[in-house]
């Protein structure tokens, strides 16, 4: 069978990497935990990828723009409660590799205005 997502949340263990190059078929969605994981995963997985959740990761401004420059397939998109600011939700309302997006949730960020009125516009 297909492993397809994959939840490592919370387990205190530093396996993901493993156990996502010992599935040979595609990872479609992956949750993980730290800001830094998303990025590597994304490097090297983001084209596969059509479902992310980072809620609860806290990201900065720069680490959302880099996660999100890996990730040209994505339809869903869960980053709740990730600090994200308005400059980040810009990063996220101009990125080209968004605009398939059918599925958003930046509930409990720090979008403001500006960024509100960036992500409705895109």
């Amino acid at each position: 069978s297909q492993l397809t997502v994959l939840n490592l949340r919370n387990n205190m263990i530093g396996t993901e990497n493993k156990v996502i190059q010992a599935n040979k078929e595609p990872l479609i969605n992956l949750n993980i935990n730290t800001a830094r994981e998303a990025i590597t995963f994304a490097e090297q997985y983001g084209e596969q990828l059509n479902y992310l959740d980072i809620s609860d990761i806290k990201f900065l401004e720069t680490e959302i723009e880099e996660l999100i420059n890996h990730l040209p397939n994505l339809i869903t998109f869960l980053a709740k409660n990730c600090k994200i600011d308005q400059e980040g939700a810009r990063a996220i309302a101009n990125s080209k590799h968004l605009s398939d997006l059918i599925r958003l949730d930046l509930n409990d960020n720090e979008i403001g205005d500006l960024g509100a009125e960036a992500i409705a516009t895109s």
